[in-house]
């Protein structure tokens, strides 16, 4: 696929596919300390920890080909609803020892209202009984008015991946749209939420469509 670029977007992009594509000698002699350079100038020697719970498993409509959660994955799981708000927050003590951050993680689609008024709870709690731990969360696409909410009960960040490059997410999901993907991240920020939005890697994309993904995220 041919796409047009303009303010520096098509260097961009031919920048990270020699990246992905130099020899081990080159990456390490050249980009590898160009990469350890800017890491340094942005975020000095802090290393940002975040511990996730999987509050919600399995039976997720979608098929997204990469997921144990979807309802088409053969994969051996545990199966369960949206657990107790008691034991989300019990959850979060435990891990408040160890990392700064903690993201209640459910599977599906979207989550309805029983579930998103039970993870406001929960956050609510964790950030009276434990103010210095951050809590995020991955729901899937959530509504304005619903991140609002939760926002309001004291989330900072929601996560949102893209999964990979517009041309080549058809091929790994059939029942979401990349789009809308994009969107719920923009939603997400509108409230005024940090996001954390990434990909993933090595599900038979070429390194041009892993270029197209990193240009998205870099733009947003």
């Amino acid at each position: 696929m041919e796409v047009v670029e303009s303010d520096g977007r098509s260097e961009f992009k031919d920048l990270a596919v020699k990246v992905l594509t130099c020899s081990e000698e080159e990456f390490y002699g050249k980009y590898f300390p160009q990469a350890v350079s800017s890491r340094f100038k942005f975020f000095g020697k802090k290393l940002s920890t975040c511990a996730i719970t999987n509050a919600k498993s399995g039976k997720c409509p979608s098929d997204c080909k990469f997921c144990a959660q979807s309802s088409v994955s053969t994969a051996k799981i545990n199966v369960y609803p949206l657990i107790e708000p008691e034991e989300i927050v019990r959850r979060a003590v435990f891990v408040s020892e160890f990392s700064e951050r903690f993201s209640i993680v459910t599977s599906g689609i979207s989550p309805n209202k029983e579930e998103i008024k039970k993870i406001g709870i929960a956050v609510e709690e964790i950030r009276k009984k434990i103010p210095k731990l951050k809590v995020c969360a991955s729901l899937g696409f959530v509504k304005s008015e619903d991140l609002k909410f939760l926002k309001d009960c004291g989330l900072s960040r929601y996560h949102h991946n893209l999964e990979t490059s517009e041309s080549f997410y058809p091929k790994i999901c059939s029942k979401q749209n990349w789009k809308d993907r994009v969107k719920q991240v923009e939603i997400a920020k509108e409230v005024g939420l940090e996001v954390c939005c990434g990909g993933i890697f090595g599900m038979g994309e070429s390194e041009v469509e892993i270029a197209e993904l990193l240009l998205t995220l870099s733009l947003n």
